[in-house]
């Protein structure tokens, strides 16, 4: 489902003029960017947005990037199989992408994830903001992906590195992200809580609870055994 407008895109800008041209690397940028990039991205958000941003059960931050995970992961898995079934080496060709195009699909998933959740549990003027940064930011990140692999650029170690290590790097933030949204769960402090009632159950707390309270008792009956027995002033006579 969430392929079918991608492609009708990249085929009416082929017919357009862009589209990988091995002569001109202006050309292939373009259609790396405004083709690939732009049209899958955007696809996934429509996806998200339409069945996923306001949902009850997306009440963390956190869901956010699981839920842009999976569309990229069912995106990934539809255009594999295209791959596959229309090279001359499947198998090589199912290797490769599955070292490259499923873990690129599941990062960009991150990053837009990332500052949808943002924008989920924010004041309503900022949710605009966030949700655009996350999408463009989603798609220079696949466009500049999908440009290192359509270029030639010459060297076989230059074809064949770059990609990996680009991949790599936007990992590392990945990993960062998600730990930074786990951190914002609104379960987070409930789990510090529930924790402090189960410490309060335990015999330590219990004896040093009921010795704090005899301490109190011993003292008001104390204060009331003292303010019984204090004579009382006499008034002054005429």
């Amino acid at each position: 489902m969430v392929i079918i407008l991608p492609v009708i895109y990249e085929n009416l800008i082929e017919k357009i003029g862009i589209y990988v041209d091995p002569n001109s690397k202006v050309r292939t940028a373009a259609y790396a960017f405004y083709g690939v990039g732009f049209s899958e991205e955007i696809a996934k958000f429509l996806i998200l947005r339409i069945f996923f941003f306001k949902k009850k059960f997306n009440n963390e931050p956190i869901n956010a990037i699981v839920y842009a995970v999976m569309v990229g992961m069912g995106f990934a898995s539809t255009e594999n199989i295209y791959y596959i079934y229309s090279s001359d080496t499947p198998l090589s060709t199912a290797i490769v992408r599955a070292l490259t195009a499923i873990p690129a699909h599941a990062i960009f998933g991150i990053f837009m994830g990332y500052f949808m959740g943002l924008a989920k549990f924010t004041y309503s003027f900022k949710r605009t903001r966030l949700v655009a940064i996350g999408v463009v930011l989603a798609m220079l990140l696949h466009g500049i992906y999908d440009l290192i692999l359509f270029i030639d650029w010459g060297n076989i170690w230059l074809n064949v590195l770059p990609a990996p290590i680009f991949l790599l790097i936007l990992m590392v933030f990945s990993i960062i992200l998600i730990i930074k949204a786990q951190k914002r769960s609104p379960f987070k402090k409930r789990k510090k809580w529930l924790k402090k009632i189960m410490a309060s159950k335990m015999p330590e707390f219990q004896e040093k609870l009921h010795n704090l309270k005899e301490d109190l008792r011993r003292k008001r009956a104390e204060k009331k055994k003292n303010t019984r027995t204090k004579p009382k002033k006499k008034g002054k006579t005429d």
